[in-house]
């Protein structure tokens, strides 16, 4: 009968070491975790592009690439599908990803540079309350990378003259170049093409009833437009401008041109006139 105290109080003190213990490991893990975020180095951004840096190289989460053709000039409809189909490829992103725009016209029948070519940057929507301010994300969201989207897009408003050519296979190879080449991305790589997808040119034009990519192939024309896209997926918004010419012939040629390139035509979504 007079052991039953001793054992009482030994596990009281146990009970005690227990939870200062707990206490001992709460109070580690939140200064850790304070310390982290606090005393972690700042990411390092490209000042043009506004992508991130690693290693002193530009590398972006993800790569897009979009390709508006205005050779034949845009419907209303399609301009407007346009600037809503692009808005949405822009928002369901992640943070960090490039977004690259090309086109060509009559003006510029082959553009080696993108005309808008930015990271996407983080908004204020996933703000880290402890360390982060929500209103000034917005801002600079809206600031360095919203307000030069839109006043691309709405260049796309204005009228143009219909073109003699149109050179898709070398826009194609400028943007596997000068997006998909310089800027390398561990993510997924898109193109969006916009476009009636009739090639026409002087050495090969697609306004034929014989549309066959093994005619092209067999071209010495070929090995001078052929560039490398591998692994890149295609999603082409086929303009219904010539249904004479837009069959389902056109549709394979494009599978088999961009398949001999290394890409995979993964949607094709006719856009009425």
């Amino acid at each position: 009968m007079h052991y039953q105290p001793i054992k009482t109080k030994q596990k009281s003190q146990l009970g005690i070491n227990i939870a200062i213990a707990l206490m001992v490991l709460f109070i580690v893990s939140v200064v850790s975790i304070t310390l982290y975020y606090f005393l972690k180095p700042n990411p390092i951004y490209d000042k043009q592009t506004l992508c991130p840096v690693m290693d002193g190289v530009i590398s972006p989460k993800n790569n897009v690439a979009i390709l508006i053709d205005e050779t034949d000039p845009l419907s209303e409809n399609q301009k407007d599908f346009l600037t809503v189909e692009i808005e949405k490829i822009v928002h369901q992103q992640p943070v960090g990803t490039l977004i690259s725009i090309y086109s060509i016209s009559e003006e510029s029948p082959i553009q080696r540079n993108p005309s808008f070519c930015l990271c996407k940057v983080k908004d204020g929507s996933n703000a880290n309350k402890l360390t982060e301010n929500e209103r000034l994300l917005n801002k600079k969201f809206e600031r360095n990378f919203l307000a030069p989207l839109k006043k691309q897009l709405n260049k796309f408003n204005e009228v143009v003259k219909s073109s003699k050519e149109s050179r898709l296979f070398e826009q194609i190879q400028a943007i596997s170049v000068n997006s998909f080449l310089k800027y390398p991305s561990d993510g997924s790589q898109e193109l969006y093409i916009f476009s009636d997808m009739l090639h026409n040119s002087k050495e090969y034009s697609l306004y034929s009833s014989r549309q066959k990519f093994e005619d092209l192939k067999k071209n010495n024309y070929f090995s001078e437009i052929r560039s490398n896209l591998r692994g890149v997926d295609v999603n082409i918004y086929y303009f219904a401008n010539q249904p004479k010419f837009q069959t389902n012939k056109n549709v394979m040629f494009w599978e088999k041109y961009f398949n001999e390139l290394g890409a995979a035509v993964v949607k094709v979504e006719p856009v009425g006139k």
